[in-house]
């Protein structure tokens, strides 16, 4: 454990922290079935950007009931964390 704190072996910590995460079951694969009909989803985009226009309008097309909760985030510019894209 001492060669992945100070990072002398990459390959050796990747490793070590791949079976440790392995042993709690972060990659354990439960295959459940999805549901046939939808009543609710959640999107995380601009609440002001195409892309979420678009979203409701496929969404309300196919189900005119569907319950849609839009969660804010800058998705570009300045202020744009990079955790919508996974660069963090």
């Amino acid at each position: 454990m001492e060669l992945c704190r100070r990072r002398r072996n990459p390959k050796r910590c990747w490793k070590q922290k791949k079976r440790r995460l392995e042993a709690e079951g972060f990659f354990l694969i439960v295959e459940k079935p999805l549901p046939a009909f939808v009543s609710e989803i959640a999107v995380i985009t601009s609440p002001t950007g195409a892309a979420i226009r678009d979203i409701i309008k496929i969404a309300r097309k196919r189900n005119p009931k569907i319950r849609i909760n839009v969660l804010p985030a800058v998705v570009q510019g300045e202020r744009d964390s990079g955790l919508a894209a996974g660069s963090a």
